[in-house]
């Protein structure tokens, strides 16, 4: 089955489901939902874009395609490859092959790449699998590592936040826009940022950033967790309504982001 039908599959099997677990739900029900579609999430994510085995040197793997190269994508992942080695959280084995045989090949991929895009319009460039770069081609847009993204113990969200008010602004306003400082905990704030950093699930590549979303590797326990209390924290604007989606951009700071 292809990530289309999987996706379908998935949500005409959970849509009423996700009603009944958004209509003025307790958290044990909450939780029920979410404990039934989480997994679902990540083993479609990870059907369509895990690893069958790690890419060999020279050897271009089955599942490799022609890709569009932009080098704020590639430049972006070899950080979080940095980022995971320094880290140390690969585990030793994959520690080396990352350092060793997929950190050069991303390095050339960019060389090459920056190299014939110089002087052009162009934003990316079209390169077909080639062997001298068959581990890069096997890994690129591919869950290599994936951060636990554990719930945290307690709150999710800073309970000196005055939710009532919130929700009164909220309905009382004609632009319904507000603005709340220090919304996370500390602790959830560091766990989502490393959840973030570590996976490697940015695969909606637009001009100057990339992106993940619910279906798409940005589903995790900590996400549950925080739809769960804002749900409760808010029940008059979100009691009655399922989560359908998350999302993520990691910006290149040099480059334009979203046109608002």
């Amino acid at each position: 089955r292809n990530f289309a039908e999987l996706l379908d599959r998935f949500w005409d099997s959970g849509r009423a489901d996700a009603s009944a677990a958004g209509a003025g739900a307790s958290l044990p029900e909450v939780r029920e939902f979410w404990a039934s579609q989480l997994p679902a999430l990540q083993e479609i994510f990870r059907s369509s874009h895990g690893l069958p085995y790690l890419p060999r040197i020279g050897q271009i793997p089955p599942w490799a395609e022609t890709v569009r190269i932009l080098p704020h994508q590639v430049r972006r992942d070899i950080e979080q490859l940095e980022h995971l080695v320094s880290k140390g959280v690969l585990g030793a084995e994959l520690q080396q092959y990352v350092t060793n045989l997929a950190l050069p090949e991303y390095r050339l991929a960019l060389q090459i790449a920056c190299e014939r895009l110089e002087g052009t319009d162009d934003e990316y460039l079209v390169m077909a699998p080639r062997e001298d770069l068959a581990v890069f081609f096997g890994l690129h847009m591919r869950l290599l590592h994936q951060h636990p993204g554990e719930a945290v113990r307690g709150e999710a969200i800073n309970p000196d936040i005055d939710f009532g008010a919130v929700e009164s602004q909220f309905l009382q306003q004609d632009h319904h826009a507000v603005v709340i400082d220090d919304f996370f905990t500390d602790e959830v704030l560091q766990s989502l940022r490393d959840f973030l950093l570590e996976t490697t699930m940015w695969m909606d590549v637009k001009q100057g950033y990339v992106g993940a979303y619910l279906r798409t590797g940005f589903a995790c326990p900590l996400l549950a967790q925080i739809d769960e209390q804002l749900r409760l924290s808010m029940p008059r604007l979100l009691g009655n309504l399922a989560l359908k989606n998350t999302w993520a951009y990691m910006y290149d700071g040099s480059l334009p982001g979203i046109p608002i």
